[in-house]
C-alpha cells in the first residue's frame, strides 16, 4: 500500500494533467476530482475482484485485504427498538456480489470464530453449519450499522470487522487502500469521466490538447 496516497493526492495529480487540457470554464473542482478518483478506484477494485470469482460464486478477498481494506475494532450498542446488538458502520463496504465487501466479523480473541453474514431480517438470527458441531451466531446488515442477536455479543464486547470500504466512506487525506500499482488506471479512468463532451476543450491552435 502507498503510505502517502490519498483520494486527495491523486485528485491534484488528476487536475494538474488537466490544466492543460481544458479550458478555463471547464477547470474540474478539487470535488469533483475527488469523485472521480473515488469512483475510478472503487471500479478497478470491483474488477480485480470480479475476475478472481471461483466457479462457485466465492470471491477471493482475503489474500487481498493488505491492499484494499482495513480492520477496525468496535464496540456494539443495543438496539431496543430491534432488540438486537448493533455497530454503525466506520464506512458503507464497496459493492460486491453477497455483500463480500464485508469481509470478516468476529469477537475479538477468537481467532477460529466468525459471524456469518445473513439476509437483513430473514425470521432467524442463528444458522447451523454441517461442519460445525456447535451452530455459529450470525450478522446482517441494514444501511450503515450491522445488527447481532442479543445472545451472541454483549454491549462490552470487542468486534473485530474486516471490510473493504468504498471510497465515499474514507476521507479524502487518509491514506486510500490500494495497490500502488493501481494508481495510473485510478487516474486514467477518473480523467475519462471528468472529460465528458459537455466540457468545453482548449482548441486553441497551440497543439496543446491534440
Amino acid at each position: 500500500m502507498a503510505n502517502n496516497t490519498s483520494l486527495y493526492s491523486l485528485a491534484e495529480r488528476l487536475r494538474k494533467q488537466l490544466q492543460s487540457r481544458l479550458s478555463t470554464e471547464a477547470k474540474v473542482s478539487m470535488q469533483e476530482a475527488i469523485l472521480a478518483i473515488g469512483s475510478a478506484r472503487d471500479k478497478i477494485i470491483q474488477n480485480k475482484l470480479y475476475a478472481q470469482y471461483h466457479t462457485d460464486g466465492h470471491m477471493v478477498i482475503q489474500n487481498l485485504m493488505s491492499e484494499y481494506g482495513y480492520d477496525e475494532k468496535l464496540n456494539p450498542v443495543w438496539d431496543a427498538d430491534r432488540e438486537l446488538y448493533s455497530l454503525r458502520l466506520p464506512a458503507l463496504p464497496i459493492e460486491l456480489p453477497k455483500n463480500s465487501g464485508i469481509v470478516d466479523v468476529r469477537v475479538k480473541g477468537q481467532k477460529d470464530y466468525s459471524f456469518i453474514q445473513s439476509e437483513p431480517f430473514n425470521g432467524t438470527m442463528y444458522r447451523g453449519l454441517a461442519a460445525a458441531t456447535i451452530p455459529r451466531a450470525e450478522f446482517f446488515q441494514k444501511g450503515a450499522n450491522i445488527y447481532f442477536s442479543e445472545d451472541s455479543v454483549g454491549g462490552k464486547t470487542n468486534i473485530i470487522l474486516t471490510m473493504i470500504a468504498s471510497s465515499s466512506g474514507i476521507n479524502d487525506r487518509d491514506t486510500l487502500p490500494i495497490d500502488p500499482d493501481m494508481e495510473m488506471d485510478i487516474i486514467e479512468m477518473a480523467k475519462q469521466t471528468v472529460l465528458t463532451p459537455d466540457k468545453p476543450v482548449d482548441v486553441l491552435n497551440d497543439g496543446v490538447g491534440q
